[in-house]
């Protein structure tokens, strides 16, 4: 109470101060001290630069390296990407991702991204249709950084594109366009 108080009392004074008339015979204009000062910068979200994802591994096999997609795809974003074992609630944002079943299709999708979940399907990856692609680790960290994408909101690209984000495993390279690195300099 106590604060409210000051705070109206040195809003009424600055209040009286401004419709007085100035003195002529006051040369500098002087100051009256105030007891506290409040620091506006300290209000609203954190700046990008001091913005924590964190990023939980709970894939399995460890032919995965999640970290080496969180790696290649930090080097864009205005976060800080980290690799932790579980989600310590401080951060900006967890991401986890696992391996499970994505859709009931054969020739489905190997990777989903919805909510701070990435879903691999690992087995389907592994079959004989997607086993050519995703024998490699290249096709396995593209795919985990194509899912990382979608978390900042990154959407698919034409499928001509030979981008990060081209959804056709075939035609996706681990390169990003201008435009998607401007849009992740600001996430």
């Amino acid at each position: 109470m106590t604060l409210l108080i000051r705070i109206l009392m040195m809003i009424a004074s600055l209040v009286a101060g401004l419709s007085a008339a100035p003195s002529p015979a006051a040369a500098a204009p002087t100051t009256t001290p105030v007891a506290f000062a409040i620091d506006w910068s300290k209000a609203g979200p954190p700046p990008p630069s001091k913005r924590v994802i964190e990023v939980v591994d709970r894939i399995s096999p460890r032919a995965w390296r999640v970290s080496a997609a969180v790696n290649w795809l930090d080097r864009y974003t205005a976060s800080d990407m980290r690799m932790v074992s579980r989600c310590s609630g401080k951060a900006y944002r967890c991401v986890t991702v696992r391996s499970g079943r994505v859709g009931a299709w054969k020739s489905g999708p190997v990777g989903w991204s919805q909510g701070s979940t990435i879903m691999i399907d690992t087995g389907k990856a592994m079959n004989s249709r997607y086993k050519r692609w995703y024998r490699y680790d290249s096709r396995r960290t593209w795919l985990l950084a194509h899912e990382l994408g979608h978390q900042f909101a990154l959407g698919h690209v034409g499928k001509n594109s030979r981008t990060l984000m081209n959804p056709y495993v075939n035609k996706g390279k681990l390169v990003l366009t201008s435009g998607q690195r401007a849009h992740l300099r600001k996430r």
